[in-house]
């Protein structure tokens, strides 16, 4: 337990303690973090995890002086998707890059980057490890020199949204698109992150299953589904809200809006879907 507990989030083999549920309200943004001219909502993902990960819906206020200057995190895992509107960042490596809604990027741990413009109506969603990071500002402060575990894969990463990034039955389902959002390589296989959505018109159901992983969280961007999670009841997820599930948590995803889409986090990103019985089902 305690050779675990020294592990980084995203190597662990259990991460998400509990299940959580966290649905869209507008009074849950908050003007509490790290930047003056945006808000915070929290998707439940550090409560559900105790603090291991964080996930955020944050959105720009304010419409002057959106800018960070140069800086960097001290983390495990950074990755951001944008919801609306643009970001402009220029990065330690000398890039340029330009995230529009669709569009996302993993940032591995210390890597400067500066955000030089926001567009008015900017949100993002943003998910690290651990849930509490800090920031070091400045494009020279001296970072702290931490060894790298053998083999340990971090990259930056961009992955544009586009009609060709969508591959029909490319994951668990056969009737969903999936689109691999670049996490996957640039952690390793630590982290994979997918855009999914219905290639199909009607309800459909995946029936009860769990998967073995260490933490699955979702983000809805589009549409609804219904969601059946034992021991919890039964939940319309709609556009805005999130969900935590836990190592073999038995759900059924019982219908599904035509145009359903959602964000997808995955630890680790290769894992079983295992169908079973409804709960409280004793097999024949």
């Amino acid at each position: 337990m305690k050779a675990e507990t020294q592990l980084p989030p995203t190597e662990r083999p259990r991460i998400a303690e509990s299940f959580d549920y966290t649905p869209l309200r507008e009074a849950d943004f908050q003007q509490k973090g790290l930047r003056a001219f945006m808000q915070y909502r929290d998707l439940g993902l550090g409560r559900a995890t105790g603090g291991l990960m964080r996930a955020e819906h944050i959105r720009v206020i304010a419409k002057t002086d959106m800018k960070t200057g140069w800086h960097c995190h001290d983390l495990d895992f950074q990755f951001v998707f944008v919801l609306k509107g643009h970001v402009k960042f220029i990065t330690e490596d000398g890039q340029t890059v330009t995230l529009r809604a669709g569009d996302c990027a993993h940032l591995p741990a210390f890597y400067r980057h500066d955000e030089i413009e926001f567009a008015p109506d900017f949100e993002v969603v943003e998910i690290t490890a651990p849930a509490d990071v800090r920031t070091i500002p400045g494009r020279d402060t001296p970072l702290p020199q931490r060894p790298a575990a053998p083999g340990r894969v971090s990259t930056f990463a961009a992955s544009y949204d586009g009609p060709d990034a969508y591959k029909v039955g490319d994951g668990p389902r056969q009737f969903l698109a999936y689109r691999d959002v670049a996490a996957t390589n640039a952690t390793g296989r630590r982290v994979n992150i997918n855009v999914v959505r219905n290639s199909k018109a009607g309800d459909k159901s995946t029936g009860w299953h769990y998967h073995t992983l260490a933490c699955q969280f979702i983000f809805v961007l589009k549409g609804w589904s219904r969601v059946e999670v034992e021991g919890q009841g039964e939940f319309t997820v709609r556009a805005g809200d999130a969900m935590t599930l836990p190592y073999k948590l038995k759900h059924d995803v019982t219908g599904f809006s035509a145009d359903f889409t959602v964000l997808e986090l995955n630890i680790p990103a290769d894992y079983d879907t295992i169908a079973c019985d409804p709960p409280g089902r004793i097999a024949a």
